[in-house]
């Protein structure tokens, strides 16, 4: 049978307090805010006073003793906690439910806020990308709202479908109907709770993925921005606006050049001018490596000098499994003439 019981707690005896005899126990009088106030008082000369919530003791059905907060301050309702929690043993015992279905079952009630904010924690802590968890934190926020998802217990595959077959047909600005969801936004949001899901089902917070099986559209056949390849002559110009920009924008000075300077740019010193040099030539080295590379910004600046192998065949960047898109490192190859290029600028 369960035991309700409080916990005791002491503290030091109140200093306007009076000691008195009942019953050969002692006790401790006191006034707080014009009430009377008397609770026993311990060896140590400390007052015991009973805390408000009720407390249970029972045993589980792998014959372990529990103790546990009931959370309830009124007898009656922390009864009819307790015998819930009994009555829950009791089928585990009895082999209706197994421990992992009733641990399951409670999760369902976790806020699903708090449960993405844990898993975009999760992906934090395994290294995935910042912009990535960043983006997948707003989306699964944003389309748990839309869809009025308060707990786990409403994550629904049929209803989050319907939800994003609305953001395909309804346009985002009535004056333009070309502003619906496309379909590699769309394979986004399924990639991003299709990754949850199985997250909250690794964790026993759901029993099987709810999003499993969730349909991604054709991105081929829905393409809303065709990229293309730079010419060879808009690579040039390129790289020649990059070396020249830093100097052309440090000649302009501040606002208040021209007529309230009188000039027509600014003056610069000699190690000014050097340093323009210098940022130009590097900004022009950069875009040239990334486009013999195909490497991306954040890729290429993580490239230090212990990573780069100019004397090899061919020469080539080793790129850490951490710094790389996928995660899984790679060696990435360039052009002789760009090795010489780079040795030049050491």
């Amino acid at each position: 049978m369960p035991h309700l019981f409080k916990k005791s707690t002491t503290r030091p005896m109140p200093t306007n307090a009076e000691t008195f005899t009942r019953n050969d126990v002692p006790y401790a009088l006191w006034t707080v805010k014009g009430k009377v106030r008397t609770a026993p008082v311990n060896d140590a000369g400390r007052i015991v006073t009973e805390g408000g919530t009720w407390y249970a003791k029972y045993r589980c059905a792998n014959g372990e003793a529990m103790e546990v907060s009931t959370g309830c301050k009124e007898k009656g309702a922390a009864q009819s906690r307790v015998s819930a929690m009994v009555a829950e043993q009791e089928r585990i015992r009895a082999g209706i439910v197994t421990a992992s279905e009733t641990k399951t079952a409670k999760h369902g009630q976790k806020p699903y806020a708090d449960t993405v904010t844990g898993f975009i924690d999760s992906m934090t802590a395994r290294g995935c990308s910042k912009d990535c968890a960043k983006e997948w934190k707003a989306l699964l926020l944003a389309d748990g709202v839309d869809m009025t998802w308060r707990t786990l217990r409403d994550m629904d595959r049929a209803r989050l479908e319907q939800h994003l077959t609305m953001r395909a047909t309804t346009p985002k600005d009535p004056k333009k109907p070309e502003s619906t969801m496309g379909a590699r936004r769309h394979n986004v949001h399924v990639t991003a709770f299709t990754a949850f899901g199985a997250w909250c089902a690794r964790q026993g917070y759901v029993k099987a993925n709810p999003f499993t099986g969730t349909v991604k559209r054709d991105e081929r056949a829905d393409r809303r921005h065709i990229r293309r390849a730079l010419t060879p002559d808009e690579l040039l110009r390129l790289f020649e606006a990059a070396q020249t920009r830093p100097l052309r924008e440090a000649y302009k000075g501040n606002r208040g050049r021209g007529k309230a300077q009188k000039n027509d740019k600014a003056k610069l010193s000699d190690s000014t001018i050097d340093a323009m040099h210098l940022l130009g030539m590097t900004r022009a080295m950069a875009y040239k490596t990334a486009a013999l590379t195909g490497m991306r910004w954040n890729e290429l600046r993580s490239i230090t000098l212990g990573a780069v192998r100019l004397d090899t065949n061919p020469p080539h960047f080793i790129l850490e499994a951490r710094n790389e898109k996928a995660r899984r490192g790679a060696q990435i190859a360039f052009p002789a003439g760009l090795a010489h290029e780079l040795r030049d600028c050491a």
